[in-house]
C-alpha cells in the first residue's frame, strides 16, 4: 500500500484537492507524503485573521492588513493543509482555534519558565471554573479564557460531542502539562517521550475528529495508538527541521528540538545534524507507511470514522510539511513574539514565482 493508494477507496476526499508534487518540490519540500488543501481556504483565512484582530484588540494592540497571523503562508493557512476534509461548517473555527492555540503559545515563550508554568495552570483552572488561589491571574491569562470559552461555545453549537472532545483535550491535555526541567539530551526515543509528554497531540488528532463531525473514543484512539505513534514522529521531526532556523537563537537550555539533539549528543555540526533530521524525516515516512499497511490489513472492516481518520493522516502530514516551508514563521527573519508579526515582504516577493496560490489564499504583499 504505497504513498499513491488511499487506505481506504470507499472514503475518498470531498472537501480537498491534492497539490501538484512539482509545486512541493518548487517550495523546497522532499516529503514523500502526498498533501491536500481544503477548498476553502478562504474561510480557514477568515478565521485566522479573526483570532489575530481578537487576541490584538483584547491586549490593547494595533491590527492592520499588512501583518500576518502565526499560521498564516502565500500558499494556505495552516488549518486548510492540516484539517483538510474540514466541513465547510467548521473551518473557519477550528482555523480560529489553531490560530489562537498558536498565540498562546508564543505568548508564553516570552516568559521565563516559571511565569509560563503558573499562566498555564492558571488558564486551565480558569476553563474548568477552579478557583486560583494565587489571586488575580496575568492580564493574558484572563484575555484566553475569555476568547477560548468563545471559541469553545461556538464549537459545542455545531458538534456537542466533538466538541466537548476537544474542549477536554484543551483543558486536560494541552493546559495541564508545562515540563519546565531541561530537556533530556540522549536518545531520540527519550527525546520523543519527552515531547509526546509536553506537546498535546492528542489535541491535534480531537480537532481533525470535530472537523470531519466524527467523535473518536479513547477506545479508538488505542487502537490506532501504533500509527498515531509514528504520524506524531513523523510530524515532530518535520516541525522541528523547519523550526530550527528561528528556535537556535533561543534559550538553550529549553530548545526541544531533535537538530539540537544531534548536535549536543552526536558532536555533529549544525549542516550534518540539519541533514540527519532530514534523512530521520524520510525514515519515519516509510515506516509510517509499513505501519499504515499493516494497520488496515488487520482491521479491513474498521467502522467508516477510522477509515476516515486513518486516510487523512498523510496527507495532513504532508500538507503541514509544505506549509512549513512556505509560511513566514519559519522563514521570516522578522519573526516576532508574541505572535502577530510583520510578514517578510522580500521573503514573500521572492517566492511568489515558486508557489501556486489557491482560491481564497491570502495574497502575499506587493
Amino acid at each position: 500500500m504505497g504513498n499513491s493508494i488511499l487506505p481506504f477507496p470507499d472514503y475518498p476526499f470531498v472537501n480537498s484537492r491534492e497539490l501538484d508534487r512539482d509545486a512541493l518540490k518548487r517550495a523546497g519540500c522532499f516529503t514523500t507524503f502526498r498533501a491536500r488543501i481544503n477548498i476553502r481556504d478562504n474561510l480557514a483565512n477568515i478565521g485566522m485573521i479573526r483570532a489575530d484582530k481578537d487576541w490584538a484588540t483584547a491586549k490593547n494592540q494595533q491590527w492592520n492588513s499588512i501583518t500576518v497571523g502565526c499560521t498564516f503562508s502565500p500558499v494556505g493557512t495552516a488549518a486548510s493543509f492540516m484539517f483538510f476534509e474540514c466541513l465547510p461548517d467548521r473551518m473557519e473555527v477550528l482555523s480560529y482555534l489553531n490560530e489562537l492555540g498558536f498565540l498562546h503559545d508564543d505568548d508564553m515563550e516570552t516568559l521565563d519558565s516559571e511565569l509560563a508554568l503558573n499562566a498555564h495552570k492558571r488558564l486551565r483552572n480558569a476553563l474548568i471554573c477552579e478557583k486560583d488561589s494565587e489571586g488575580k491571574s496575568p492580564k493574558s491569562v484572563a484575555i484566553m479564557k475569555k476568547l477560548f470559552s468563545a471559541v469553545v461555545l461556538d464549537c459545542l453549537e455545531i458538534d456537542l460531542a466533538a466538541g466537548r472532545d476537544v474542549m477536554r483535550c484543551y483543558t486536560d491535555d494541552w493546559l495541564k502539562v508545562l515540563d519546565t526541567s531541561s530537556i533530556p539530551l540522549t536518545t531520540l526515543d527519550e527525546y520523543f517521550k519527552y515531547r509526546f509528554e509536553n506537546v498535546s497531540l492528542r489535541t491535534y488528532w480531537r480537532m481533525i475528529a470535530f472537523g470531519h463531525g466524527t467523535p473518536l473514543s479513547d477506545e479508538d484512539f488505542n487502537l490506532m495508538s501504533p500509527l498515531l505513534d509514528i504520524t506524531a514522529r513523523t510530524y515532530l521531526l518535520t516541525n522541528d527541521l523547519y523550526s530550527w532556523p528561528i528556535e537556535k537563537y533561543q534559550n538553550k537550555d529549553h530548545i526541544a528540538n531533535a537538530v539540537f539533539l544531534y548536535i549536543k549528543t552526536q558532536t555533529m555540526s549544525e549542516e550534518e545534524a540539519i541533514t540527519k533530521v532530514k534523512q530521520d524525516v524520510l525514515d519515519h515516512e516509510a515506516r509510517f507507511f509499513l505501519i499504515r499497511e499493516s494497520f488496515c490489513k488487520a482491521h479491513p472492516d474498521h467502522p467508516a470514522r477510522l477509515k476516515k481518520f486513518v486516510n487523512v493522516l498523510e496527507p495532513s502530514i504532508g500538507g503541514y510539511h509544505y506549509w512549513c516551508s512556505t509560511c513566514p514563521r519559519h522563514n521570516s527573519p522578522k519573526r516576532i513574539f508574541p505572535c502577530v508579526r510583520m510578514a517578510s515582504t522580500k521573503r514573500l516577493k521572492a517566492m511568489r514565482p515558486q508557489l501556486i496560490l489557491y482560491p481564497g489564499a491570502p495574497t502575499p504583499p506587493s
